[in-house]
């Protein structure tokens, strides 16, 4: 399901509203960003449930409280996030803290990247590896590392700390021993410390590429690719998900494309799939913004 409502406005009438001065399509525009964000909740209500007495309260009182929270600023897109800190269960996923005044809350919501969520679980068995580079609060990890069970493996690659650690604690309520979490940014050398961007209560856009961006800025370590694999002989599903560093992420990972039977990616701002192309990989669209890159589509289990 899109959470942005999108489809349901047809093609010609989003044209004419394009053409509108500025003034009217604030005033169009303000009535469906409503609707939209009453929208997302509804799925938070639908698709998380509270764990534990004290975020049952928490998550309760931020739906309630959304006829009012969503109404402020009506000028463009807002995510649904909670008043308070709180754990909850992602419907089909695990369980997972959540940040409050973060984008943690709509990062857990199973609709958001549907598609995504569906060809991991088509490609992952037990005893595979997945990598999750870019991993936010583990979202992808977490399901992941449940499909490919005790023998399988996981590396979740994060940059900022704050994230990470969040990452390290969703691990550990979901049980997960199969879990190897690498807190650097990926980049073309390992070892430098370079800056990255992360726009106010959004951890999910956090950058090293948008360096001029607004937002805090963090001071990060870079890996790469090939050394957060190394000794990995096969990896069954990559997903790189970097906010516009993926081409810079794509230089320092030359074995590592070798090594992978999939890869799932935005093409968005930093496309890859030149490089992938490049390399033999077939390359499928998943949706608006994903694709998959598969060397044999045999590969993606039915």
């Amino acid at each position: 399901m899109d959470l942005s409502l999108r489809g349901l406005v047809p093609k010609p009438v989003r044209r004419l509203i394009g053409r509108l001065p500025a003034p009217a399509k604030t005033v169009i525009h303000a009535p469906r960003l409503y609707v939209r964000r009453l929208w997302q909740w509804a799925f938070v209500a639908i698709e998380t449930k509270p764990v534990g007495k004290g975020s049952a309260g928490r998550w309760l009182a931020s739906i309630a409280a959304s006829p009012l929270t969503s109404a402020g600023g009506l000028n463009g897109w807002k995510r649904p996030m909670l008043s308070w800190n709180a754990t909850l269960r992602a419907k089909g996923i695990g369980v997972f803290f959540v940040r409050a005044d973060s984008d943690d809350l709509y990062h857990i919501l199973p609709s958001r990247e549907r598609h995504v969520l569906e060809i991991i679980r088509r490609s992952l068995s037990k005893g595979d590896v997945f990598v999750d580079a870019g991993a936010n609060n583990g979202v992808f990890t977490v399901l992941a590392a449940h499909l490919v069970g005790e023998s399988g493996r996981v590396v979740a690659i994060e940059m900022i700390p704050s994230t990470a650690s969040c990452l390290r604690r969703n691990v550990a309520l979901n049980d997960l021993d199969n879990v190897e979490v690498v807190e650097r940014a990926l980049a073309d050398t390992a070892g430098r410390i370079v800056s990255a961007i992360v726009p106010t209560r959004l951890f999910g856009s956090a950058s090293i590429a948008h360096r001029d961006g607004a937002g805090e800025r963090i001071d990060v370590t870079t890996t790469t690719l090939d050394e957060a694999t190394a000794g990995i002989e096969t990896i069954n599903l990559l997903k790189i998900d970097l906010e516009g560093a993926e081409r810079l992420a794509m230089a320092g990972a030359a074995a590592t494309i070798d090594k992978c039977r999939g890869i799932i990616f935005e093409a968005k701002e930093d496309d890859i799939s030149d490089i992938l192309i490049q390399r033999g990989f077939t390359i499928d669209v998943l949706d608006r913004n994903n694709r998959i890159a598969v060397r044999d589509r045999r590969d993606l289990s039915a």
